[in-house]
């Protein structure tokens, strides 16, 4: 099976924005693209006969800003900051987001990728994303000072 949109296909793709509401109309043919369902099975039917087919209205939300596992990370480096001072080390960047990690590193927060570029006995923060045991061990070798601001989801 192909997942190659066909010429008609990318057609409708290009001609799906409705011009008087401004969303974006999407035909189910293109969403089906990598499933097996066939078309008619979105909108069921009564003995096997489909009904209308209906366009698929998609409306695009703005972003909504961050994941309270990401917005507490980011407050426990900046806590650490307050308490301990710079430079406070942080494995991994905390976010994904160029702005934050710039601020966070204007006041002193210094990202790394492995444990062995912190200094032994510095404080270190583990970022939202969560570490491998392996990790909290070579930290543990190190004497870091650690605080763990892996997101209660991930752990």
């Amino acid at each position: 099976m192909t997942l190659t949109p066909t010429r008609s296909q990318r057609e409708r793709q290009k001609n799906c924005l409705d011009r008087q509401q401004g969303e974006r109309i999407i035909d189910p043919p293109v969403l089906l693209l990598h499933s097996k369902i066939p078309p008619e099975g979105l909108y069921g039917g009564i003995g096997g006969i489909p009904m209308a087919k209906r366009p698929l209205r998609v409306i695009l939300a703005q972003p909504r800003g961050f994941c309270a596992g990401v917005v507490r990370a980011v407050d426990i480096v900046e806590r650490a900051l307050e308490i301990y001072g710079a430079p406070v080390y942080v494995r991994h960047e905390i976010v994904h987001n160029k702005h934050v990690v710039d601020g966070l590193r204007e006041k002193g927060a210094h990202f790394v990728e492995k444990v062995s570029d912190i200094p032994t006995g510095a404080v270190t923060v583990f970022s939202a994303h969560g570490v491998s045991r392996k990790v909290e061990d070579a930290a543990d070798d190190r004497g870091l000072q650690v605080i763990d601001a892996t997101c209660p989801l991930v752990s």
